[in-house]
């Protein structure tokens, strides 16, 4: 996934309370949220996010969003 963006939230991918998203050997790359978070990915209250074997780069203004809601992804 790349060079994608967004107004608000989930440059790359946005999940909704409801959404399961699995990326499996992924490159989320170079993906912006301009006036939000979660360049990458914006997971909302209730959505799951599993990742595996999938890399992070050069998202603004972050990776994931939130924090520590997406076991690993950082920042």
């Amino acid at each position: 996934m790349k060079d994608n963006y967004a107004v608000q939230a989930g440059g790359g991918i946005f999940n909704n309370s409801v959404g399961g998203v699995t990326l499996d050997h992924s490159t989320v790359l170079g993906n912006w949220a301009i006036h939000g978070t979660g360049g990458g990915i914006d997971n909302a209250p209730g959505g799951t996010v599993t990742l595996l074997h999938s890399t992070f780069r050069q998202n603004r203004p972050n990776h994931c969003t939130p924090l520590n809601n997406i076991p690993g992804c950082t920042g």
